[in-house]
This record gives C-alpha cells, structure tokens and sequence, in this order.
C-alpha cells in the first residue's frame, strides 16, 4: 500500500492517463437516512461528509473517466451488497485492469476493497473521508456484515496495489464517539483529539495483541517503532485536552496529525505481516459489537480495549519484544526491563483517562454479562470455522473482561 499526502483531486490529475485507459468503478457513502441523531453537530458533520463525496464524485465528469458508480448508506457492507457491488462492476465491462475508486466512510472503503478483491482489479484507490474510514483503507482486512449471525466477518483483502489518498483537513473528521468527556462542539481542537486518541488507542491496542505472533520478532523495529509513534499521538491528544493558548493547540494539532500520516502505510505493512487473522481486540469487536454494543463506532470499541491490551501483555510470551516496546511507550530512555510491562497498565488507565477515552461497558446495550459474551464469541469461532487455540481464548477473554 502507498499513501498519498495529497486529495483524491491531485492523485486523478496526475494519473489520468492510467485511470482513462480502463474503467473505472466508484463506490461512495451516504449517511443513513433515517438517522435519528438530533445534534447539531451530526447534521454539520453529514453535510460535510456530502460534500466531500459530491466532490470527488464529480472528478469524474471533470477527468472524463469511463465510470460506474455504487453508493452504500449502511455502517457495513453484507454479503448481498457486496455480490451487487461485484454484479454490476462486471455489468459495466470490468476486468482484472480496471480501477475500482473508495470514497467516504468506512463501509464505502470496505466494500471498495471487498469488491476488488472479488473480481481481482489491479489498482484500488482509497480516499476516506474520517478516521474510521482511515482505519478500513489501512487494515489489511476489510469488513462485511452477518446479517444473519449478527456478526462482523473479517476477511483478507488482496489487491495487486492499493493507494489511500488524504484529503488532510478532513482527518480531523469527528467520529461518534462516546464519553462522559464529550467536548462542546464548538472546540475544534478537543474535538479532533478526541477522534485522534480513539484511533491512536485502536491502533495501539491491536499491534500490542500481535506481540505473541510467531512473525513479531521479524518486524520487532517497526513494532517499536510504531508503538513509540501511537503514544506520542495519545501524549499530544491529552495535551489538546488540558487548558492552554491557542499557539500551543496549534502545536500540538499538527504534530499529533504528523505522527497519525507517519503511522498509516507503516501499521498497514505490519498487520499484514506479522499475523494471517485478526488480533484479540478485533475479534472481540466483530463478534461482540452489532449485538452487544451497538453505540460504539469500531474504531472507538478498538480503543477501549487499550487497557485490557496492556494489562494482560506481561503474559507475552514475546517477553523481549514486550519489554522492549512497554519502554518505547514510556519513554524511559532505560534499558528495557519486566517493570516496564507491568508499569504499562498504569500508563495506559492514566491516558485513556486523560484523552476522554471511556470504558467499554459505557457502550454496551445494558449491562454486559460475561456468560452471555463468551456465548456470542463461541457462535463467532464456529461462524469462522476457526478453533481457537486454548491460550488465544484466555487472551481475548481476558482482554474483555480488563476491558469492561
């Protein structure tokens, strides 16, 4: 994957050429219809969100492209839309050549990429319009919806070449997220570090659960490195939060932004490598968060799960590399040691408190009883027809119970 520091606009103009040659398919995102949110600032952030489609949708026309277009106003895709997705891209004349465009929210990426995938096109062009649609365009799984299960069903994306373009005043797109922390829709500068931490803490929260991967070591740099990366977002993110002057704000927005760019081809790369399946924190969130949590948007259910993460990480059997990364995190500037991992817990609870980050139950749909999960995470295992080894099940359930 390559990622494009510049609009979706920059990217077509400069290879028109290669976009004219084969026909293009464009998948967008609409907000539901009936969306019952009475906020004001929901219905500023939709109308924004159309714009920035309208925008690029009309690209197009401009570029004279040879385009079919798709629109999906869900949170997932499904099954059935993404066999409609793949019906009509063959209806319009696309092959193994051709380009399919993502535009907008994460169920427009996912079902970009579960399209591709699909009818195995060479070049997928992502362009998100928020932080959850970053998250879907840098995973290397896309998503799709269980209507039936009740489950999200992760599956590999494989795509010859894949290019997230970055509309970079939108990365600041909100997130609906929870928290008691909630700031006023008028401060801008808390409002995006909201979104930012609770994507930092997703991001965070599932590369430390791939610690135990038998690839980790492999990538054990890049690890360090990114983890180092994610806390500094979170240190800046809890910054924007504390009272200071509009200088410093400004300081701190551009240097969390800065570190989140750096951060995506990266945490793209290292997914895919270091684990074939999904972490510890996504899979609890595909199989627990249509039913079980239903106020929670994916990235922010990601980030609560950062505790639960970093309280059970002293179990790793990647005992090196889990101390070596807890010490980037902290930032001792000490020899790693087995203090830092258990001091990593601490850290953790004191900024996902500072950053506005809630508990997990604060989502759930009543009160979360444990039998009852557990219940949805077997249904989920035999789902996938995947058996889960005797440890990783006392990982992820360990992780949900710190969690919560």
């Amino acid at each position: 994957m390559s990622t494009s520091l510049q609009p979706l606009r920059s990217y077509v103009r400069k290879n028109v050429g290669t976009l004219r040659a084969s026909p293009c398919f464009l998948i967008s995102s609409t907000p539901p219809p009936n969306d019952d949110r009475d906020d004001r600032s929901a219905g500023s952030h939709d109308a924004k969100a159309h714009n920035f489609v309208a925008r690029n949708l009309s690209l197009s026309m401009q570029y004279n492209l040879r385009s079919t277009f798709c629109t999906i106003s869900s949170a997932y895709p499904t099954p059935d839309s993404v066999d409609e997705a793949v019906l009509l891209a063959k209806r319009a004349g696309m092959t193994g050549d051709g380009t399919i465009i993502g535009i907008g929210s994460a169920a427009a990426i996912d079902l970009a990429k579960a399209t591709s995938t699909n009818l195995g096109s060479s070049l997928l062009v992502l362009s998100p319009y928020s932080l959850g649609g970053l998250w879907a365009a840098c995973s290397p799984q896309h998503l799709v919806l269980d209507t039936k299960e009740e489950c999200i069903v992760s599956k590999k994306t494989t795509v010859k070449d894949t290019v997230v373009t970055l509309d970079e005043p939108r990365l600041l797109g909100d997130l609906p997220v929870y928290s008691e922390f909630q700031p006023s829709a008028r401060d801008a500068y808390c409002s995006g570090s909201l979104a930012m931490s609770h994507f930092a803490a997703g991001s965070l929260a599932v590369l430390l659960s791939q610690l135990n991967s038998a690839h980790a070591p492999r990538h054990h740099s890049e690890l360090i490195g990114l983890s180092s990366e994610l806390a500094m977002v979170l240190r800046l993110a809890s910054k924007l939060r504390q009272n200071g002057d509009d200088e410093m704000r400004e300081t701190c927005t551009a240097a969390a932004k800065d570190s989140l760019l750096e951060t995506i081809p990266r945490l793209h790369q290292v997914l895919g490598d270091v684990s074939t399946g999904t972490s510890g924190p996504q899979t609890l969130a595909n199989a627990l968060l249509p039913t079980h949590f239903p106020q929670s948007h994916y990235v922010s259910f990601l980030g609560c799960t950062l505790n639960g993460v970093c309280g059970d990480l002293s179990t790793d059997s990647q005992q090196d590399l889990a101390q070596s990364v807890a010490s980037a995190i902290l930032d001792t500037g000490e020899n790693p040691s087995p203090k830092d991992v258990l001091s990593l817990r601490a850290w953790s609870e004191q900024m996902t408190r500072d950053c506005g980050i809630p508990s997990l139950s604060s989502y759930a749909y009543g009160t979360p009883d444990m039998k009852t999960l557990y219940g949805s995470l077997d249904s989920y295992e035999t789902i996938m027809d995947r058996a889960f080894s005797q440890t990783d099940r006392q990982r992820i359930e360990q992780v949900l119970r710190r969690s919560l």
